[in-house]
């Protein structure tokens, strides 16, 4: 019975520390990307990769690594700034999330709605994979990969996972 309830009592504790590290994770990197992506923050946006950054594009069949995404990134980020005529909110909600100290896996999906200059909206749903690292003491993205999954992911799906709280 004892170690029963030992078992027990381990597995709340290793729960509590992975919820923890998820917090941590929303506040240093999730919360702070986001924001980043939705004002076009170009540069602020690429700071929360990895310099050792690869990144799938998997509906393109692209693999970069942090300097080639880079360059497409923050150019574009800044031309969308600087036009002033779009406007888009970023939200993100998880499917899984494993963490430890210095590494995490998560997966979940991303929906964007977008305002075009012509009033025009446009919502879209993709399902991302993500691997995380910290570096220096703050997490970083190590591995990001997405799909739009030929565009199966619904709002349902979306609603159906678990909140970046």
């Amino acid at each position: 019975m004892r170690t029963f309830f030992l078992i027990i009592l381990c597995t709340a504790s290793f729960v509590g520390i992975s919820q923890d590290y998820q917090k941590e994770i929303n506040e240093q990197l999730w919360k702070p990307f986001l924001k980043a992506s939705n004002e076009f923050e170009g540069d602020a946006f690429i700071s929360f990769n990895s310099k050792d950054l690869t990144r799938i594009a998997i509906d393109q069949k692209i693999i970069e690594d942090y300097d080639q995404y880079a360059k497409g990134i923050i150019p574009n980020f800044k031309r969308l700034k600087d036009e002033g005529k779009v406007s888009r909110k970023a939200e993100m909600r998880f499917i899984t999330r494993i963490s430890t100290a210095d590494k995490a896996y998560e997966t979940g999906y991303f929906k964007s709605v977008t305002k075009l200059a012509n009033g025009e909206i446009r919502t879209r749903y993709s399902q991302f994979y993500m691997v995380l690292r910290k570096e220096n003491g703050s997490w970083k993205i190590l591995v990001d990969s997405d799909t739009n999954a030929g565009g199966s992911i619904t709002e349902e799906m979306f609603l159906n996972a678990q909140l970046l709280e």
